[in-house]
């Protein structure tokens, strides 16, 4: 059963790495690719601008935003830190990902690759309250991290509980257990649910 209603099979289709051909990417494979997925009867898309210096985008547009209907799947895209250097930078690039992409809301959007460093710079740059906004804007449905750092530093951010109360508790619960070590798991669901509504 899918966390998400609207996420079928609980499998995603990552765009990090695509079929090439001299160098670019080869719509005709990547098409079939799409279709076989979808057929299957799976629907989830995880893309970056950074993937395949951001050909994967462009290619997500053509093979499978330019071919089904929007409701047909879920997209995913991410805010990565080496693209944006201030607060005033960060809207930009989204409404640009928006555009590159062909859609009007991305159905998640991750603040991408977060660890102790990275944080930081979101915290800097606001971030997490500017998806936030997004959020609200109906341009992001929903709003989440990809994390890449222990515990400690996930549970000791502010921002954890805006995200649980922002989508399902159910969902962000699932992330904490995969990003947890079995030793820290009790503490920080517990920390989480003290904080978030259900």
């Amino acid at each position: 059963m899918s966390y998400f209603e609207e996420v079928k099979k609980n499998f995603g289709f990552g765009c990090m790495r695509l079929p090439m051909k001299d160098g670019e990417v080869d719509h005709e494979e990547f098409s079939r690719m799409v279709d076989y997925f979808i057929d299957a009867g799976f629907n989830y898309f995880d893309t970056a601008h950074g993937y395949l210096g951001g050909k994967s985008e462009k290619a997500l547009r053509k093979c499978l935003v330019d071919r089904y209907p929007r409701e047909k799947y879920i997209l995913t895209d991410k805010l990565t830190a080496s693209f944006f250097k201030t607060e005033a930078d960060v809207r930009p690039f989204f409404e640009s990902q928006l555009e590159i992409c062909g859609v009007d809301y991305f159905d998640f959007y991750l603040m991408h690759a977060q660890n102790h460093d990275n944080f930081v710079k979101f915290k800097e740059c606001r971030a997490y309250e500017q998806a936030l906004e997004f959020k609200k804007e109906g341009k992001i449905h929903h709003f989440g991290i990809s994390f890449h750092d222990t515990a400690d530093v996930l549970c000791s951010t502010r921002y954890l509980p805006n995200i649980l109360r922002s989508n399902s508790f159910r969902y962000s619960s699932t992330t904490l257990i995969l990003t947890t070590p079995r030793s820290s798991r009790a503490a920080a669901m517990r920390s989480a649910a003290s904080t978030a509504s259900p």
